[in-house]
């Protein structure tokens, strides 16, 4: 009997051609046995596979699935299985484009915010499995920065919390999202998930962190947001709060709100 995939065909490749339009000559040849044609064993992994990967998409985007509905979602994850297979087999790392993939999908396109929708949920995701680290509190954090001198605080490089992720969206992608992920969700996010959202309730600008167990969904403003991402990519405290705040509105007020935030790990010089 032949094994799945066949010798000498990579996962990838077997994946995109067992799920394209149709298998190449050189797979079918490569696939014997068991009692079956080629063509009917493969039509049997097709569909189990299909199932399998549509499955695995609704998991990463519950919020998703909820808005639309199982057989739009269903018919939705069949078409993106055909547009972006996986390249592994860790499916937990499949699955992220489906936010582009939704703003260039015609059936969506009166659902203007569900392609954000998906970049949060996909954001979610990510630092649940990104690595874990020890973020300072505000105490520490508040009393280190407090002990240098005036002169150095600007050249401080404050290390962000490799699980987070950040998200602009003119849309409350956060309420969204929280109001259809199920049960305990919309408590961590929203203090009345009974109230009617209404989708000028927007922009959100959002960092998404996994401090430790859990993962929280911030609104940090655009300011904030600015700071996080300037400081990711490693630009020095002074030159990462005047990225953010180029008008020198409040640079105290941005920094006393990124202490408390949790999202700084180290302190480095």
């Amino acid at each position: 009997m032949t094994a799945f995939p066949p010798a000498g065909f990579p996962l990838a490749g077997f994946v995109a051609n067992a799920l394209g339009p149709g298998p190449t000559p050189e797979l079918i040849a490569a696939i014997t046995g068991n009692g079956l044609r080629p063509e009917q064993r493969l039509s049997i992994h097709r569909n189990a596979t299909r199932i399998g990967l549509s499955e695995a998409l609704a998991a990463h985007y519950p919020a998703i699935q909820r808005l639309v509905g199982e057989e739009f979602f269903a018919a939705l994850a069949g078409r993106f299985i055909e547009a972006h297979p996986p390249r592994t087999p860790v499916l937990a790392e499949w699955g992220g484009e489906l936010g582009d993939f939704l703003a260039d999908f015609p059936p969506a396109a009166g659902l203007p915010y569900l392609p954000d929708v998906a970049r949060l949920e996909w954001a979610i995701n990510e630092v649940l499995h990104e690595a874990d680290a020890t973020p300072l509190d505000t105490d520490t954090l508040g009393g280190t920065l407090g002990n240098l001198a005036p002169g150095v605080l600007p050249r401080v490089r404050l290390a962000v919390h490799p699980a987070h992720r950040t998200l602009a969206s003119p849309w409350p992608v956060a309420r969204i999202v929280a109001a259809n992920r199920g049960e305990g969700w919309a408590e961590r996010w929203i203090e009345d998930d009974s109230a009617t959202i209404s989708l000028d309730e927007g922009p959100d600008h959002l960092l998404i962190l996994r401090p430790e167990m859990d993962v929280a969904v911030l609104p940090v403003g655009a300011p904030g947001l600015a700071l996080i991402q300037a400081l990711a990519a490693g630009m020095p405290l002074g030159a990462a709060l005047a990225e953010a705040s180029p008008d020198n509105a409040d640079p105290a007020r941005l920094l006393g709100r990124l202490l408390g935030s949790r999202v700084i790990v180290g302190v480095s010089l």
